[in-house]
């Protein structure tokens, strides 16, 4: 059972690792900067998509231990530091180095498979690799008190 889990997790995260990517914009830190109005939603995504690109930005720099220690608290009961290291290092081997990589959608869901019930977004990101061009990966991101941590990542093609 550990082992299906284990696997499932691994997938997960790993979705979540490819699936970054840096957003840009105006601070709004500007006096002359419109202020329009923000809604739940569109907070909680903006920082969902904030804590995956900062996620994916250790992964891309090889700093699995600091990437596992930014994990949601689910993923952490299920892995060890060493499984997700060893997973990685696996990913990269496969993947080779990021070149580019692209927001393709953003869903929010309220379950996700081999998971708790729970308030996640899901980010699926289109990424040039080194040894796969046409990597597509999905990050999941779930709520939790401290906030959006990742819970999984998937490679999907």
């Amino acid at each position: 059972m550990r082992s299906r889990r284990h696997a499932t997790c691994l997938a997960v995260l790993l979705t979540v690792v490819v699936a970054g990517s840096a957003a840009c914009g105006d601070d709004g830190g500007s006096p002359t900067a419109p202020t329009a109005p923000v809604t739940p939603m569109q907070s909680d995504q903006e920082a969902a998509r904030q804590s995956v690109d900062a996620w994916l930005s250790l992964l891309d720099a090889g700093d699995f231990s600091a990437a596992y220690d930014a994990t949601g608290s689910h993923f952490r009961e299920s892995v060890t530091a060493e499984e997700f290291r060893n997973s990685m290092e696996e990913r990269l081997a496969l993947l080779g180095a990021l070149e580019s990589r692209t927001l393709a959608s953003t869903q929010r869901l309220t379950t996700v498979p081999d998971a708790p019930p729970g308030d996640y977004f899901v980010f699926e990101f289109d990424g040039v690799y080194e040894l796969r061009p046409n990597a597509r990966e999905r990050v999941t991101a779930v709520s939790e008190s401290d906030g959006w941590p990742v819970v999984g990542i998937y490679l999907i093609r």
